[in-house]
C-alpha cells in the first residue's frame, strides 16, 4: 500500500523567497529569547534593588564623611558679624554656637597643642601658683571685711565699697591700681554702687577717669551726696570726666598723677595685642629711641628697659600665639555683694575696661542696670496661704463686726544685687543685670533661675552672638535670703563668698566647686 503525504506552503511574496532552516532559525531565537526573559527578569530586577541600595548607602557613608568636614573647615570661613535674620547666611546658623565649640576645640587641640575652656581663665593659661595668689587676694578681702559685717560695723554700702577698693588696690585686678590701657595707652576707670534701698538716689556710676585714685569710693559719695541745693553735681547719678574729677577732689577723695595706675603687665598686654595686629598702631604711640608715649594732655616716660622688654624679648617669644592663651591676665570687672543685717543690699563694681579700648568708650560697669543692680519689692501674698478658717472669718467679717485679734501683717518682701563681669557691650544690649531682677521680680524666678536664664550656658547672653564666643560673661549676686549666686558662660571667674558658718570659700574655674583655699 503506498502512503501520499501532502503539506500546505504559503508561498512567500512575490519577489521574496524564504528557506525552511532559516524560518527554523527565527523559531528557535524567539523561543530562546522569551524563555530568556521569564528566567532573567526577576534576576534583573533584584540587581536594579540591589544596585540602587548601595548608592544610597553610599550617598549616606559621603554625607557622613562630609559633616565632619563641614563642622571643621566651615566654621573658619563664617563671617562672625553676620546677622541671623540676613536669609543668606541662615544655614550657617543651623548648629548655633556648637559649631563655635568645636571651632574653638580644632583650634586648641591643632593649631595650639591645648585645649582650653570658653573664656579668659584655663587651666592651660593660669598656673597653680598664679590661681593660688588671685584666691589668696580674694580670701583676704573677705576675711578683713566679713568680721566688720556681721558685727555691725559695716553697712551693706561700706562693706561692698571697702572689698571693691581693696582690690583697686591690688595690682592683680583689671580696676585701680591694675587697670588696663586704652588704645592711646592711657587709662580711664570706672565703677559704680547701688543700694536696695536707704538713699535717695540709689544708684550712682563714674566713668572715663583718669586721676581718681579710688573710683568706686567716688562712686558711694555721689550716691550719698544727694542735696542738689548744697553742691552741684550732687543731684546727678551718672558723672564723668574732668569736672567730675574736680568734683572728687573737692569731696576729699585721693587724686594721683595718671603714672600711679602704670603696671608693667598691663603696658606688655597693651603692647603685645597692638603687636599682634589687632590694632597695628603701635608705631603711632611708642617712640623706641626715646622711650617717650605721647598723648595729647601728658607725656609718660616709659623705663627703657620696660618698653625693650614689651617690644622685643616678650612679644617675639609670644610665636604669634593669643596673648590670652598663653598667659592669664584677668580682663574683666571686680565686683561684690552684700547683704547686711538690716536686710539692704548694696552692689559696687569697678573695672578700667577692655584692654585697647577705643578712648572715650563707656562699659556696663557704670551704666545703671547693665553692670549691676540692686532692688527690692513687696510680694502680693498668695491667697492660698489664708486657709479654710481665714477664708470664713473674712466672710463673717462683711457681716458681723469681728475684731481682728491678729496684728496688721505686713507684705512679704524680696531683694536682689547683682554684679557683672564679661564683655560689657553684650551686658548693655540686654540691661543684663536688670533683665535678671526683672524676672525676678515680673516673673516670680528665683534669683538663681533668673541669672542662669540670662548668663548661664546656653542663656540669653549667649544666644545674643548668634553662635559666636564673643558673649562672654559672669555674674554674682544675693537675694533677701542671703542665697548667693554665681553664674557664667565662660571658662572661669575668680569668686569667692562666706558661708553661715563663717568658712571662706572660693574657686576660679567654672567647673569646680567653692572651696576652702586650705583644702
Amino acid at each position: 500500500m503506498s502512503t501520499t503525504a501532502t503539506e500546505t506552503k504559503t508561498s512567500p511574496p512575490p519577489g521574496e523567497t524564504e528557506s525552511a532552516p532559516e524560518n527554523a532559525k527565527r523559531s528557535i531565537r524567539f523561543t530562546t529569547g522569551y524563555y530568556f526573559l521569564v528566567l532573567f527578569s526577576p534576576l534583573l530586577l533584584g540587581l536594579s534593588f540591589v544596585i540602587l541600595g548601595l548608592l544610597i548607602i553610599l550617598t549616606g557613608v559621603l554625607l557622613i564623611l562630609a559633616a565632619p568636614a563641614f563642622l571643621i573647615i566651615g566654621p573658619f570661613f563664617i563671617p562672625r558679624n553676620v546677622s541671623a535674620d540676613d536669609p543668606t547666611w541662615g544655614w550657617k546658623w543651623i548648629l548655633d554656637r556648637n559649631v563655635n565649640d568645636l571651632r574653638d576645640w580644632i583650634r586648641a587641640k591643632v593649631i595650639k597643642g591645648e585645649y582650653y575652656l570658653r573664656g579668659n581663665i584655663s587651666r592651660q593659661n593660669l598656673t597653680p601658683p598664679a590661681r593660688h595668689e588671685y584666691l589668696s587676694s580674694i580670701s583676704r578681702i573677705l576675711a578683713h571685711v566679713h568680721p566688720l559685717l556681721i558685727t555691725g560695723h559695716l553697712s551693706a554700702l561700706d562693706a561692698a565699697t571697702t572689698a571693691v577698693k581693696m582690690m583697686e588696690d591690688d595690682p592683680l585686678f583689671n580696676a585701680g591700681k591694675g587697670a588696663v590701657f586704652t588704645l592711646e595707652g592711657t587709662n580711664e576707670l570706672e565703677a559704680s554702687v547701688m543700694v536696695s534701698r536707704g538713699t535717695n538716689k540709689r544708684c550712682a556710676g563714674v566713668f572715663l577717669l583718669k586721676h581718681v585714685k579710688n573710683p568706686v569710693l567716688f562712686a558711694k559719695e555721689l550716691l550719698l551726696r544727694d542735696n542738689p541745693q548744697v553742691e552741684r553735681g550732687r543731684q546727678h547719678n551718672c558723672l564723668s570726666g574732668p569736672y567730675a574729677e574736680k568734683l572728687a577732689k573737692g569731696w576729699g577723695l585721693d587724686i594721683v598723677d595718671s603714672s600711679y595706675f602704670f603696671t608693667e603687665k598691663r603696658w606688655e598686654q597693651h603692647l603685645r595685642d597692638l603687636k599682634n595686629g589687632k590694632l597695628a598702631t603701635a608705631e603711632a604711640f611708642v617712640d623706641e629711641e626715646e622711650n617717650l608715649i605721647d598723648f595729647a594732655d601728658e607725656k609718660r616716660t616709659i623705663p627703657a628697659t620696660k618698653t625693650e622688654n614689651a617690644l622685643s624679648e616678650k612679644i617675639a617669644s609670644s610665636g604669634g600665639y593669643d596673648f590670652d592663651v598663653e598667659e592669664y591676665l584677668p580682663k574683666g570687672t571686680v565686683g561684690c555683694v552684700v547683704l547686711d543685717n538690716d536686710g539692704v543690699i548694696a552692689a559696687a563694681t569697678s573695672t578700667g575696661g577692655l584692654t585697647n579700648k577705643v578712648p572715650g568708650r563707656i562699659g556696663d560697669t557704670p551704666t545703671p542696670g547693665a553692670g549691676f543692680w540692686a532692688e527690692e519689692w513687696e510680694v502680693e501674698p498668695s491667697s492660698t496661704k489664708l486657709g479654710s478658717l481665714g477664708a470664713l472669718k473674712n466672710s463673717l467679717a462683711d457681716c458681723l463686726p469681728i475684731p481682728n485679734s491678729s496684728p496688721k501683717q505686713t507684705k512679704p518682701r524680696r531683694a536682689v544685687g547683682l554684679s557683672g563681669t564679661g564683655n560689657g557691650d553684650y551686658f548693655l544690649r540686654l540691661s543684663a543685670c536688670h533683665n535678671i531682677s526683672s524676672r525676678c521680680r515680673f516673673g516670680n524666678k528665683s534669683l538663681r533661675q533668673a541669672a542662669r536664664e540670662v548668663c548661664g550656658p546656653d542663656g540669653e547672653m549667649e544666644r545674643a552672638g548668634y553662635g559666636t564666643t564673643e558673649p562672654q560673661g559672669a555674674v554674682i549676686g544675693i537675694d533677701e535670703d542671703g542665697d548667693v549666686v554665681m553664674e557664667m558662660n565662660c571658662g572661669g571667674c575668680f569668686r569667692g563668698t562666706v558661708d553661715e558658718n563663717g568658712r571662706i570659700l572660693v574657686a576660679a574655674y567654672a567647673d569646680e566647686p567653692l572651696e576652702s583655699l586650705s583644702n
